[in-house]
């Protein structure tokens, strides 16, 4: 009658109240199948026979605090996950979930898990002075820390990939870290986890089979069904040894690395009481577990190496050939049953067996103590940082010509940013540490191109930032380089601009205004669309250090926090190839032509510019020369842009355009306008951008 977890029936069928215990004639509003089932909160408890009764809790502080039927109290973090899987592939099966004929949906729509904490593990529950309930994390329903464990059979999979046929059904077990350090063997890497998990690797029909110790089901012999040689062979009939307890350690010592240290290498040790053994059995675990675990660990090997002591040889009839090493027999001789773990077996007539004594309640699970989780870190940890590469002109005295600037942002700031490099993908190198956060963010409008080298008083930009602020200035302080900001247009040129007035529109949004566009020769990248990259060009950004020589190169590049690993998931990487642009001569300027006097040859004239930070002095006579020789181009353009002449390599400001030139090249006459364009060359890295003049004749 109350079947609260009938699902199929609750969903499918017509409902019937119930009141005063008597069902009503009719049926209420609900229709069969007309709305999805959602699982708002699955779940179960991390503790020993958790799925008995998923509901539960533990917590000292509720009076409703309760374990599940027949659980010990032990944390079972495998259960947990056993769980959710049989629940998610259940309901994963079309056998089991029907669609409605309704709405056309599955009856369980969604699953939603439970306990998937927003708050940051380790720290919780590393933290218990900051989260009261952190003492419950070690039996309770979170999945923070554990979702990112592996099943001991995946894992042991995982280390035989590419070996024979292998069988893992047997083993079970839950491995929150495994280090594999060194170059070794799939048999080497898998004995650190046979020690811990207590399983043996035998070779049968054909594949490897890992079975775990105290399995149920033992196989029964008896005395008279063992074989007696007539001659009185060596280990024929039933020997029984037992080894002298100075042979056997008095403590295990375990070695793991500790997921409740951040991670750091401890040792855990069980001792027996009394004895007059003094050996100790040494174990280094590369397997992250807590303290309760590795004690539980070594407490089990400690037993299980005193129940090892007795030793049986004994041999068997051909037709007991289905045992096989690690199955384990009773064995009733002398008036006393014997439980064996077969360790070999020899088949020449009789087989011939090996064996060692065993207890199936050794392998129960077994934890110690555990003691409060800890973490080095700051409870803010820091995530990936976004990096932006910035090929840009020279901007201040001093830059390598040839390097690109970088950035990077992260909130919260990690302290630093290492930027690697590497040319063929591996063997990387520090390249240069960022130690600021840079200011970057986004046009929230698109960017329209303004009058070059002097004040834009019309157009005005609308960005976002991610973090940081801006600030208006005074023209003089901007004249003299303050307030530049980098837009990266849709090519991915970068125009160079100042500010002079800021506003703050809405939380993070500013609109500058007042602009010098096109600074450091950048007047051709002018204009982009909402989106737009933007970096404050400050002293948060640094040069990257290519060798001049590879300035052009493809490269790759990795960047994260300075205090982690770059196999730390806050690393990340990019390929990026940079043109030079510090070393590219700017466009000139003022380009004029003009009738020669007394002749028809056109003269042609322009300013020339200087790339160096050094040019922008005014009491200088001639700005300086940062190429190796003054050198030109000159494209001649016809009125539809295509080029009709092109005057080569001319070393001054100037060139004349002879009349017969002009004749072979516009029969017509000159267009009006006439069209031109100068190109300043550099014998590093060629011409550098053009400048368009444009002549009307009468």
């Amino acid at each position: 009658m109350w079947r609260a977890k009938d699902l199929w029936g609750w969903w499918g069928n017509a409902h019937f109240d119930r009141p005063d215990g008597s069902e009503s004639a009719g049926p209420t509003g609900w229709a069969a199948q007309s709305k999805p089932i959602l699982f708002c909160e699955l779940g179960c408890p991390a503790v020993d026979k958790g799925a008995n009764q998923p509901n539960v809790f533990v917590d000292p502080k509720s009076s409703e605090s309760a374990l599940p039927w027949f659980s010990s109290g032990e944390r079972d973090d495998l259960i947990l996950r056993r769980f959710l899987e049989a629940h998610l592939n259940f309901w994963s099966d079309a056998a089991n979930n029907p669609l409605s004929t309704v709405y056309g949906g599955p009856m369980v729509e969604a699953i939603h898990a439970w306990s998937w904490d927003a708050r940051p593990f380790p720290f919780f529950p590393a933290y218990a002075n900051v989260w009261g309930d952190a003492a419950d994390y070690a039996l309770g329903h979170w999945l923070n820390g554990r979702l990112g464990a592996v099943q001991l059979p995946d894992l042991v999979s995982e280390l035989c990939a590419g070996a024979a046929a292998i069988d893992v059904t047997d083993v079970t077990g839950i491995v929150t870290g495994y280090a594999v350090n060194a170059t070794m063997s799939a048999r080497d890497a898998i004995t650190p986890l046979a020690v811990a998990f207590q399983f043996d690797a035998v070779e049968s029909e054909g594949a490897i089979r890992f079975v775990a110790r105290g399995r149920p089901g033992a196989t029964a012999l008896a005395e008279t069904g063992l074989v007696v040689a007539d001659s009185g062979e060596p280990g024929f009939g039933f020997t029984l040894a037992r080894a002298e307890e100075s042979d056997l350690p008095v403590a295990s010592r375990v070695a793991y690395v500790d997921a409740d240290a951040d991670y750091r290498v401890a040792v855990a040790e069980a001792r027996r009481l009394s004895g007059s053994a003094s050996r100790v059995a040494d174990s280094s675990l590369p397997i992250v577990m807590d303290q309760g675990q590795a004690i539980g660990i070594g407490e089990r090997l400690l037993m299980d190496a005193w129940t090892m002591r007795e030793t049986a040889q004994f041999a068997l009839p051909p037709s007991q050939l289905a045992l096989e090493p690690t199955d384990e027999v009773e064995l009733t001789a002398a008036g006393r049953t014997h439980r064996l773990r077969v360790t070999d077996v020899a088949d020449a007539g009789a087989r011939a067996i090996g064996a060692v004594a065993t207890d199936p309640s050794l392998y129960e699970a077994i934890v110690g103590p555990s003691r409060a989780a800890s973490v080095a870190q700051s409870l803010t940890q820091t995530g990936r940082a976004l990096a932006v590469f910035l090929d840009l002109p020279l901007l201040a005295a001093g830059e390598t010509e040839w390097d690109p600037l970088a950035a990077a942002f992260a909130d919260p700031w990690p302290g630093a940013v290492l930027v690697m490099r590497s040319a063929s993908g591996s063997n990387y190198a520090p390249d240069t540490a960022l130690t600021l956060a840079a200011t970057i963010g986004e046009t929230t409008a698109d960017v329209f191109a303004g009058p070059a080298w002097r004040w834009d008083e019309v157009n005005a930009i609308a960005l976002k930032l991610y973090s940081g602020t801006l600030a208006g200035l005074d023209d003089l302080s901007v004249l003299g380089g303050a307030n530049a900001l980098a837009v990266q247009n849709g090519a991915g040129a970068w125009e160079v601009l100042q500010f002079a007035d800021a506003a703050l529109t809405a939380p993070g949004e500013w609109t500058v205004s007042r602009l010098l566009r096109g600074q450091a020769g950048t007047e051709a990248a002018m204009g982009a669309a909402a989106g737009a990259r933007v970096v404050l060009l400050d002293a948060a950004l640094k040069q990257l250090s290519i060798p001049r020589e590879q300035y052009a190169l493809p490269f790759d590049y990795l960047w994260g926090p300075q205090d982690k690993p770059i196999s730390d998931p806050a690393w990340q990487g990019a390929s990026e190839q940079f043109s030079g642009v510090g070393m590219r001569p700017f466009a000139p300027c003022q380009l004029k032509a003009v009738y020669a006097p007394g002749g028809d040859d056109l003269a042609l004239s322009w300013i020339r510019r200087d790339r160096a930070p050094a040019s922008d002095s005014w009491d200088q006579t001639e700005i300086p020369m940062s190429e190796t020789a003054e050198l030109y181009d000159v494209e001649i353009l016809d009125g539809a842009g295509a080029v009709k002449r092109t005057l080569p390599s001319l070393t001054s400001p100037s060139a004349a355009y002879a009349a017969a030139d002009i004749a072979a090249d516009f029969p017509a006459g000159l267009p009006s306008p006439f069209r031109f364009t100068v190109y300043q060359l550099s014998t590093v890295v060629g011409r550098g951008p053009g400048k368009a003049g444009a002549v009307f004749f009468a």
